[in-house]
């Protein structure tokens, strides 16, 4: 699916945020009550009130690449965030699902694509894998 698709569907990988602030205020804003992923409940809130999420190649965000103590310390921050919105008895099983499967996804993309060396794959596959096994 690639990124067009995802923001019709109101779901969105953000490294930023641009909307109007009026958009914002009409939909109460952003749940603070979340740790992580209220750019997605967002999202989600702003395509099912009909408004569109699109997505814009031609924008260019600028951040410094993280190490690996702040690659986990956010994957921590994204799981918590998860947990807190989870509402359901099968919690701890959904969760360790949904990683198992972002885990495979994540490593087959890499393991699997042709733009990238090998010796570079080996070493995505490690801090994958840290941040799958120590997280």
């Amino acid at each position: 699916m690639d990124q067009k698709t995802y923001a019709s569907q109101g779901v969105c990988i953000t490294a930023n945020w641009l909307s109007k602030r009026s958009k914002i205020l009409e939909l109460s804003g952003f749940n603070t009550n979340l740790k992580s992923g209220g750019d997605h409940e967002m999202a989600q809130r702003i395509t099912q009130t009909g408004s569109r999420v699109v997505y814009c190649p031609s924008a260019t965000v600028s951040h410094p690449a993280r190490n690996r103590a702040e690659i986990l310390r956010k994957r921590r921050w994204v799981i918590g965030g998860a947990w807190d919105k989870c509402q359901t008895s099968f919690k701890p099983i959904i969760l360790v699902w949904r990683a198992v499967k972002l885990y495979v996804k994540r490593t087959l993309i890499i393991l699997l694509s042709r733009k990238v060396r090998l010796s570079d794959k080996f070493s995505i596959f490690g801090v994958i894998s840290s941040i799958f096994l120590f997280h």
